[in-house]
């Protein structure tokens, strides 16, 4: 390896090192150059015995943009924290941190409305972050209404038969990721994701491919449909930012029973 090479592997290696790791947001000069990532997770009958729901809201910071892999972590009068709807007191969100990326995080349980019957998507929040300058950004996010997937009746179906499948929403999507987890009963760790882009409407259709029933095999099987929204408009600092707002329903046994 000549001398010319050893250089630019050498610069190539400082760039991603320099790209990656983690910065404080007291050291970014340039404070509109933090990319907010907002996302919201509502978890139906995330506890079956207690009818509870499970919400989950997560911030991410980033320097430089959506692909970044430069994570900020809040400090000095920088903060973030959410408001739940009709109330005032902001509630700090908990950081959290791993080898890659610093979070912020809110977990909540919610008790299960006596008007929901598995078909309301969660209340409305809203996530306050203020940066090194003083700037406030303000963001509210509201969970989907969950959706279903249609299992028509059935008795049993063959792995080597493509499968269709419908969803159904109580309201109508608008360019809206439907994602459709079929899951082994017997054997859990056999499953497949199938995700289907811009749907709208109250209900559309889900084709599984027999390739990918294979995969799972032979047997019973469970189903989960969740519904995921991106708002297009975001307050965010000058670079941008994006809100995901997803809720998946339970998991159910499917009515129909793959065979060879």
């Amino acid at each position: 390896m000549n001398k010319l090479n050893k250089l630019l592997i050498s610069l190539i290696l400082v760039i991603s090192i320099a790209a990656c790791g983690k910065k404080n947001s007291g050291a970014v000069s340039d404070q509109s150059k933090i990319y907010t990532t907002y996302s919201i997770n509502l978890e139906k009958n995330y506890n079956k015995s207690n009818s509870q729901d499970r919400l989950v809201i997560r911030a991410q910071f980033q320097y430089g943009g959506d692909f970044s892999t430069s994570s900020v972590v809040l400090d000095g009068g920088s903060m973030v924290s959410v408001v739940r709807e009709g109330e005032l007191d902001a509630i700090p969100m908990t950081k959290v941190v791993n080898d890659l990326v610093t979070y912020y995080e809110y977990q909540e349980i919610i008790e299960r409305r006596a008007e929901d019957n598995g078909t309301l998507g969660s209340a409305s929040y809203e996530v306050v972050y203020s940066n090194n300058q003083g700037n406030v950004y303000r963001n509210k996010l509201i969970a989907p209404a969950p959706i279903a997937a249609d299992l028509g009746a059935r008795g049993t179906h063959s792995i080597q038969d493509d499968l269709f499948l419908t969803w159904t929403s109580p309201v109508a999507l608008e360019n809206d990721r439907v994602i459709l987890t079929l899951r082994s009963k017997s054997e859990p760790q056999k499953k497949v994701v199938i995700t289907s882009y811009d749907q709208e409407g109250l209900q559309g259709p889900i084709a599984v491919a027999a390739k990918k029933l294979e995969k799972i095999g032979a047997g019973k099987i469970t189903l989960k449909t969740c519904v995921e929204h991106q708002l297009q408009e975001v307050h965010s600092p000058q670079i941008g930012g994006n809100i995901s707002c997803e809720t998946c329903s339970e998991e159910v046994e499917y009515n129909t029973e793959l065979i060879p």
